[in-house]
């Protein structure tokens, strides 16, 4: 029996949208608001990127024919996905991007709290 690693969508974005809220509500401007969501939608690619990437990984120990290759390539795009978050907040927001880094943190913590196991036969 192997255990396969999935999100539960819908439990996702309900625990994300209050830390969400609270970010927006503590921008000064529109363009900070822009910026909050920006990095918001950026944090949601990079975490179905590592979701991705990991479950590439374990099939390939485990076996599967997933290649190097591809891993890789998720690793180096997710890294330059995360430059260009930072790289965003850090342009509009100065000292303030810590705003949206912070969300970004509880981000990571819901996303541990909505991966649902799903046993493949």
């Amino acid at each position: 029996m192997q255990l396969k690693a999935k999100i539960n969508y819908p439990k996702y974005f309900i625990l994300s949208a209050p830390s969400t809220a609270i970010a927006m509500s503590l921008a000064k401007n529109s363009v900070e608001l822009a910026v909050i969501m920006g990095i918001y939608l950026i944090t949601i690619i990079n975490q179905l990127m590592l979701v991705r990437g990991t479950e590439n990984y374990l099939s390939k120990i485990s076996g599967g024919p997933k290649g190097n290759l591809g891993i890789l390539l998720l690793i180096i795009g997710k890294m330059a996905v995360l430059l260009f978050g930072i790289s965003l907040g850090v342009h509009f927001m100065g000292k303030r991007v810590i705003i949206p880094l912070l969300n970004y943190v509880i981000l990571i913590i819901v996303l541990a709290y909505s991966v649902k196991k799903v046993e493949v036969q």
